[in-house]
């Protein structure tokens, strides 16, 4: 099977299996089999308008740069290219403040994240339209992690 050039899946797979179980792991990272997963910052390296599709899990929500990250999504992609994201993300009212107070602490660890990023708006923000978007809970003995969204947003023309 030949390889897609215009797709990129960026994240860390290992954390999908951790956090949201092997069934759905296993779907998430099977999309586009054979497809290399990479780190957010390989795709400084890619040309404007490369990329059809890029696929993300745990990435958006690990970056210190929310907003430099979604820019560069929008630049690789191709006007109305796909993104496929399955995030971290905050939530509003009393958890939303724990979330923001422990999000330093957790960002620190190994495979760390900013558990109150809000993702759909920095996407929003920077330049996409969000097509679907799903808020789920993700089983976790600790709460301030079980708040994730997925979705397929697409880049504005």
């Amino acid at each position: 099977m030949a390889l897609k050039s215009n797709i990129a899946r960026i994240g860390d797979p290992a954390t999908h299996r951790r956090v949201m179980g092997p069934v759905a792991a296993r779907r998430f990272v099977e999309r586009e089999p054979g497809m290399p997963w990479r780190p957010l910052v390989a795709l400084g390296g890619e040309p404007d308008g490369s990329l059809e599709e890029v696929v993300t899990g745990a990435a958006l929500c690990a970056t210190d740069d929310l907003t430099g990250a979604v820019a560069v999504l929008r630049r690789v992609l191709v006007p109305g290219g796909r993104l496929v994201f399955l995030e971290h993300v905050g939530r509003p009212g009393a958890m939303g403040a724990v979330q923001r107070l422990s999000s330093p602490l957790y960002a620190a660890m190994p495979a760390g994240c900013h558990v109150d990023h809000d993702v759909p708006a920095a996407l929003r923000a920077g330049g996409f339209v969000i097509d679907e978007l799903d808020r789920i809970a993700v089983p976790s003995v600790v709460p301030l992690l079980r708040h994730w969204v997925r979705g397929v947003a697409r880049s504005r023309a």
